[in-house]
């Protein structure tokens, strides 16, 4: 499992308004998962700890399960609910599923994906749970299986699609394979986002885009420079911040989805780690002592990419 770390240490921001000061540190990597206002934060790959949006109250929570099980990802709906994906290794080989909890941390329901791992999670507008994720073959040593579908749809608890082919993409690493902290898969408008690993290297990745039918939008191929962390908007524009060479200077970029490059959009990004979005707006965390999390609006240079 890959980790998203903290690349360097970050200055202190000036922030445009007062920002939301949590009771907690980054502490050692990984980095946390924004979603709707919380901070989500695996611990030692067996429990989950949540950090409500007014910043000073959390619950800790692991998932109830026969055979224990290591968290994965999780993802919070509109309602606070979350649910929370998972890895087991039982008396008959290796298993997964996905755990869904109430708003204080009380598991509610529990259902098993069998040798599929749904590595990322993530609630689209509807409420449909959304997974992006890999499949163990039937050999019984935990290798990926040679075809299968990527990403798989919930509602109320039950599945109701599959979608994308593993054979879009090339043999070597699960495209949908799993990363300790940050996210890999978010829902925009009209449609999911996930990057996917493409061949031997984490370091060929492709983002990928479908709609809430499951159908192709589009893919583009990028690197993994993402060390500043990365964002896609409530209006699918997505960012990345990185460290400009030679200066190592703060830039942030965004996809042109016409040409399928990153385009520089502001050369003075803001000096902490972008988290993701919380509609339009771009959230940032600053890794200096207690997390402070601030929302900015998106850069006005450069065309925005039309959604329906």
């Amino acid at each position: 499992m890959l980790r998203l770390c903290l690349s360097l240490l970050f200055l202190i921001p000036v922030w445009a308004t007062d920002p939301v000061i949590f009771g907690r540190t980054y502490g050692h990597i990984p980095i946390p998962a924004y979603d709707k206002g919380h901070l989500l934060f695996l611990t030692e790959q067996k429990a989950f700890e949540v950090w409500r949006p007014n910043g000073y109250e959390r619950f800790l929570a692991t998932v109830d399960n026969l055979h224990g099980a290591g968290a994965m990802s999780a993802a919070v709906d509109s309602k606070g609910r979350l649910a929370v994906s998972f890895a087991y290794l039982g008396p008959n080989g290796f298993g997964a599923g996905i755990a869904y909890f109430d708003n204080t941390g009380r598991q509610t329901a529990l259902i098993d994906t069998g040798k599929y791992l749904p590595a990322h999670v993530t609630y689209d507008h509807t409420g449909a749970l959304w997974t992006f994720g890999w499949m163990r073959g039937d050999s019984g040593d935990g290798r990926e299986a040679e075809e299968y579908m990527l990403f798989r749809k919930y509602v109320d608890g039950k599945e109701t699609g599959r979608y994308i082919s593993r054979s879009l993409f090339p043999k070597g690493l699960a495209p949908g394979a799993g990363q300790h902290g940050g996210w890999r898969l978010r829902a925009a408008a009209d449609r999911i986002g996930a990057f996917a690993f493409v061949g031997q290297s984490s370091a060929t990745q492709r983002w990928i885009e479908i709609n809430l039918d499951g159908q192709l939008l589009g893919q583009y191929s990028t690197d993994d420079d993402f060390g500043g962390g990365t964002a896609f908007t409530g209006d699918a524009q997505l960012y990345r911040r990185i460290y400009a060479k030679p200066t190592k200077a703060s830039h942030l970029q965004r996809l042109d989805h016409t040409s399928g490059t990153w385009q520089t959009v502001d050369t003075q990004a803001h000096d902490a780690i972008l988290l993701g979005a919380e509609g339009k707006q771009l959230v940032y965390g600053e890794a200096q002592g207690p997390i402070r999390l601030q929302w900015i609006d998106q850069p006005s240079s450069g065309p925005l990419h039309q959604v329906k």
